[in-house]
């Protein structure tokens, strides 16, 4: 859940991944490099982990050096345009660690995780590509342990859970059905087991030295019991609830045009508004990119859309600002006190300039249709 609703490019690129796994295992490479080649426009770590699968599948052989050799550049001449991007970008941002989530373990999935491990070593030619799969994302853990073991990492994990849950219930499946009484209920015990495992998913949460156990931790029951289910990091309650977005629309809509930037101390609500008001942002939506320069000029600005969390931020923030920009609006979701805050100086938008984009969005869907097509006709021929 927390994946899905916070992290929908690594995420993305996940499912990428496991789409270029698979066609590897039909030998289809180039629909592989095709694959991965877009995981570098969705998410870039993910990309190159992707890059790292691909040379443990050539160093254990399951693909052939040739095969390797023009996987790999056809996946980099794939990616060379966004490559090129961030090469030369390289200069004006600085990269860090960002914020630390809880760390959740699914003891389960865990247990039956081992299962699976001890049939795939037992069998290494049918499964050795789901082994390397959870290898390459190891190196996730090291600077997100949250990510690799509760989030986008756990694929690897819940691969090798599902084969040990195979290898278990056909264990159990041929003792029970020696057992002529019990023959009858293997669908009801596998029924039962299934509905622990999906809707109830207990957990052990670690947070800041505190270990506490959670015998439901799924998203389906959190929706069921109205649990709000956002990670503890991310403070602004409701942010995401459709009527509190509207409202912030519509005070941009108001109080400024076009070409004017606004700015909001919880950049995820300007990366939304930027798409949905069509504004420029001096907001960056990323924890982990900043800007070398990390002074920001706030005066540039239009607008200024201040969460009140933690408590007194918009004191700080105000106190800063209070002689260029006035309070245009006030207004509190659910026990959150949210400030609209216009700028003084009538030509804002002409001290700061955005940039147009490269690619227009109608043609980006036009070359992502495309890219698709090519994709699934792809498919259809074993390349290489």
């Amino acid at each position: 859940m927390i994946s899905i609703s916070f992290t929908p490019a690594a995420t993305i690129g996940i499912a990428l991944l496991l789409l270029a796994i698979l066609s590897i295992i039909k030998k289809h490479l180039l629909t592989c490099a095709l694959l991965i080649g877009l995981i570098f426009y969705t998410h870039t770590g993910i990309a190159l982990l992707s890059l790292l699968l691909i040379f443990l599948a050539w160093i254990s052989r399951i693909i052939h050096t040739r095969q390797f050799i023009k996987l790999l550049l056809s996946t980099l001449f794939i990616s060379l345009p966004w490559s090129i991007h961030i090469i030369k970008s390289m200069s004006e941002i600085s990269w860090q660690n960002s914020a630390q989530m809880p760390i959740r373990f699914y003891p389960v999935i865990i247990a039956l995780l081992f299962i699976g491990l001890a049939k795939a070593l037992k069998n290494i030619t049918k499964y050795k590509i789901f082994i390397l799969l959870i290898a390459t994302l190891i190196p996730m853990g090291i600077l997100y342990p949250f990510r690799l073991l509760s989030s986008q990492g756990m694929v690897g994990f819940i691969i090798l859970s599902g084969i040990g849950l195979d290898s278990l219930y056909t264990a159990a499946g041929n003792r029970l059905n020696k057992i002529s009484s019990l023959r009858h209920y293997i669908p009801f015990l596998t029924f039962i087991l299934l509905s622990y495992l999906v809707i109830f998913a207990p957990s052990i949460n670690l947070h800041k030295k505190n270990m506490h156990i959670e015998i439901s931790d799924s998203h389906l029951t959190a929706m069921f019991e109205g649990k709000e289910g956002l990670p503890e990091n991310i403070t602004s309650t409701g942010i995401y609830d459709d009527d509190l977005f509207q409202k912030l629309s519509s005070y941009i809509d108001r109080y400024s045009n076009k070409n004017d930037f606004i700015w909001s101390n919880y950049r995820y609500i300007t990366g939304m508004l930027w798409c949905e008001a069509q504004r420029p942002s001096l907001s960056h939506m990323l924890l982990e990119i900043n800007p070398k320069d990390k002074r920001l000029n706030l005066s540039n600005a239009s607008l200024l859309i201040i969460i009140n969390k933690p408590k007194d931020e918009f004191k700080k923030i105000y106190k800063k600002v209070k002689s260029i920009f006035s309070v245009v609006g006030t207004f509190k979701k659910e026990e959150t006190d949210i400030y609209i805050l216009k700028n003084k100086n009538t030509h804002t938008r002409q001290m700061l300039k955005p940039i147009n984009p490269l690619i227009y969005t109608p043609y980006l869907f036009i070359m992502v249709f495309a890219y698709i097509t090519v994709v699934g006709l792809s498919v259809k021929h074993k390349s290489y």
